[in-house]
């Protein structure tokens, strides 16, 4: 028996999964291309019923779908997996069409997929991945993926698909997959991003008086040094110095130009 529960502030209700004995690589979600409905209640078997949601059927396959019924109103399906113990981390694949997902009053009110993960006492957990959002319409159907690793001590993950706030729109739900995967990869990853965010990194050095040039002064239309011989200036076009203030990049582009290029 699955248990039900609702959900303080959410238009829908939560399904809670407690599976045990998953073989690593095996679908942690049951019915994950929403295909079954044993009961006959003309809904997904082992998928909460949502309010403003509804399960389509469109050249022979069904989904799920979302539609806003009103300007910031959450819509949500909650669904609860329970990580294997030997799980590093977790592969999800699904498929999502969008038609006019409009954000609503923040930027992040949107169409996204909320994740968490929670310990033993059900305490949240840092380390969860950015939420994959959307927004607009889609040219038809569109296959997603995201890989993440699994925080030390996880023992549940909480999957959110949702209109998040947003002003409008409708989001169509299909195939949804999560799985263990081999952690390597993710890690690689991770380290690559580490490795390209140092690249970009300028370490702060104290002035050096000795290694200023000297001084220079105007005489007429030339500029002299303190030995009285003409100086002429030749420099490095740092262009995009407009950038965003937390990029570094130009400032690395510019140290390149006058140590590497002289």
């Amino acid at each position: 028996m699955i248990p039900i529960f609702h959900t303080p502030g959410f238009r829908g209700l939560a399904a809670g999964f407690a599976l045990s004995g998953i073989a690593s690589g095996a679908p942690l979600l049951r019915n994950s291309d929403l295909e079954s409905d044993t009961n006959g209640d003309a809904w997904p078997d082992h998928w909460p019923r949502v309010e403003s949601g509804s399960w389509e059927s469109e050249a022979g396959n069904r989904f799920l779908r979302l539609k806003t019924p009103a300007p910031g109103a959450m819509i949500l399906i909650y669904q609860e997996v329970t990580v294997p113990e030997d799980a590093k981390a977790l592969e999800m694949v699904w498929r999502w069409r969008m038609a006019g997902v409009k954000p609503g009053k923040q930027p992040w009110f949107d169409a996204r997929i909320l994740l968490e993960f929670m310990d033993a006492d059900r305490e949240k957990l840092g380390g969860a991945p950015s939420p994959p959002y959307g927004r607009g319409t889609t040219k038809g159907w569109v296959e997603k993926r995201s890989a993440f690793l699994v925080p030390e001590g996880a023992k549940t993950l909480k999957v959110m698909p949702a209109l998040f706030q947003a002003e409008a729109g409708t989001l169509d739900l299909d195939d949804f997959i999560i799985r263990p995967i081999n952690p390597e990869p993710v890690l690689a990853a991770a380290r690559e991003r580490e490795r390209l965010a140092k690249a970009k990194q300028v370490p702060p050095e104290e002035p050096r008086r000795d290694r200023w040039p000297a001084e220079i002064r105007v005489k007429g239309k030339r500029l002299l040094d303190p030995e009285g011989r003409e100086v002429w200036l030749q420099g490095l076009n740092a262009g995009g110095l407009e950038t965003l203030p937390h990029d570094p990049q130009p400032v690395k582009s510019t140290l390149v130009g006058v140590d590497q290029w002289k």
